[in-house]
This record gives C-alpha cells, structure tokens and sequence, in this order.
C-alpha cells in the first residue's frame, strides 16, 4: 500500500544503483547490464540483470523506458560453484604437484646412490629392459669386454625391441 512497484521489486541497497542507470540512459551513455536483486512475491531473493534503452518521443525527449529483465541467479550461482570447484582443483594440482616433486628428488637421489655403487663395483653390470634394451651399464663391464666407456648415447636411444646393440654383439662373438 502506497508503494511503487520499484519500491517493492529494488532493495534499498540497489535502489541507489537503478536510479544512476536510468539517468545514464536516459542521457543516452551506453552502458552493460545493470545487475539487481529483486525480491519475489513469495518473498525470494533473485539477480536480474537489466539492459536498459529509451524510446524517444517526436521531440526527441524520452518517452519510454525500456528494460529487459534477465534472470541470472542459477546462472551466477553455477559460476560460483564452478570458481570454486576450480580452485579446489587447483589446490589439489598444487599439493599433488609438490607431493611428485617431494618423490622425484627421493628417486633421483636413489638413482645417484644405485648408480655411484655399480660404478663402484668390482663387478661388471650391464642392465637391459624386457625388450632387452640397454638401461644402464657400469664402467667395469666395459673394462671387462674391451667397449669404450660411457657408451655412445646413440646404443641407448636407437634400439628397437629386438635389436641387440651392435657393439657388444661384435665383442661377445669374439
């Protein structure tokens, strides 16, 4: 009773936003979507964002007001979800990330103990893979067969699964 349906429809938070909007475009200045919170017969709050235009009269003054309402409240809400979603993600990658990074130097430090101890070794060690590929191989080995020491990059890169390395094929049938 004895309100308008602006008075109803805006909160007193936004009512100060509606009104700017309306002067700009009733000043012409072009301008986004205004974005609101609306309450609802039921008493439900709603974001709508409202694009706003006049209709001008033969003079060229504003006649009309015209605005189209969009109703954005599951649309933000999902936004919302979806930022936060993101940034569980993203804090899932970062301690996950770190957890890898905390293996990878444990790894690496176990490579560097395992491969100063074949080196150190009396023994000759050659390691190869189920495709019986060259994986690693000790200096003593090469001492052993007569092979120069490290062996070429190109034994371990080039090797197919059923290729034996030409090199200690030739020194094993001597």
């Amino acid at each position: 009773q004895g309100k308008s349906p602006l008075d109803v429809l805006i909160d007193d938070q936004y009512r100060r936003t509606f009104e700017v909007a309306l002067e700009q475009t009733q000043r012409g200045e072009a301008r986004g979507p205004v974005v609101l919170e609306w309450t609802t017969r039921d008493g439900r709050r709603r974001l709508i964002a409202w694009n706003t235009t006049t209709l001008p009269d033969e003079y060229g003054d504003v006649e009309f007001f015209i605005g189209t309402g969009t109703d954005i409240t599951e649309r933000r809400q999902m936004m919302e979800d979806l930022s936060r979603a993101n940034e569980e993600l993203e804090s899932r990658v970062e301690r996950r990330t770190a957890e890898l990074a905390k293996v990878n130097a444990e790894l690496n430090l176990r490579k560097t103990i395992l491969e100063s101890q074949s080196e150190a070794s009396i023994d000759g060690i050659l390691m190869v893979d189920a495709q019986h590929r060259i994986v690693s191989i000790n200096r003593r080995f090469c001492e052993m067969w007569s092979l120069p020491y490290p062996l070429p990059d190109a034994l371990f890169d080039a090797q197919t699964p059923n290729e034996k390395p030409v090199i200690v094929e030739a020194e094993l049938r001597e």
